[in-house]
Order: C-alpha cells, then sequence, then structure tokens
C-alpha cells in the first residue's frame, strides 16, 4: 500500500455517499494492519462547500469530489483492495488540509 493511494470505499453502507478512500499513512508503518485514510465524497452531495484548505477538492474520471479531511479515521488495511489512482502529485495540498485541521494554520 502506498501513502495517497484513493481506494474504491469496501463499505456497502457508505458506499453511495463516500465511495473512495485516500491512504495518507507513510508506508513505514505499513505492518500494523490499518491506514490512516480521509474519506472523499462527490463535491455535489454538499450544499456548502467547506473551506478549500481544509476539504480540497479532486478531480476524478471528470467529477469532482472533496477530501472530508475532518473525518480522518483508522480502517483496515486488507479491506482497501482496489486502488484508483494516486494522489501523490497532491501531497502538499493534502498535507496541508492536514496540518489545518491539527494546528489550525
Amino acid at each position: 500500500m502506498e501513502q495517497f493511494t484513493v481506494y474504491e470505499n469496501p463499505s456497502k453502507q457508505t458506499r453511495n455517499s463516500i465511495p473512495y478512500l485516500l491512504d495518507v499513512q507513510n508506508d513505514l508503518f505499513s505492518d500494523i494492519g490499518t491506514r490512516l485514510v480521509i474519506p472523499m465524497t462527490q463535491a455535489s452531495n454538499i450544499s456548502t462547500l467547506p473551506d478549500q484548505k481544509m476539504c480540497p477538492q479532486i478531480k476524478i474520471v471528470g467529477n469532482n469530489y472533496l477530501l472530508l479531511t475532518h473525518q480522518l479515521a483508522s480502517y483496515p488495511a486488507s479491506r482497501l483492495k482496489k486502488p484508483v489512482l494516486s494522489l501523490d502529485h497532491l501531497r502538499y495540498d493534502i498535507l496541508k488540509s492536514i496540518d489545518l485541521l491539527i494546528n489550525g494554520f
């Protein structure tokens, strides 16, 4: 598993509202059985768009998605099976959103 990889959400209960999970955990900790992920939802699902620094927009297959950084969570690594794409090229924007959540700036 690689940091900044987007995976299809395997949960039948939440897949409609959260179709993707972004793995943000450093690969140094790949042996602990869980990954730190940021849920992603279609921007059209949100009536009032949140702060773009906290929830950056990402385009996947022609659709705009928001990173729901404020919903950062631990997820079983064994359930993340279908990688979609890498967002490594957006690593600094993603890290800025996590810094904003934790540090407030």
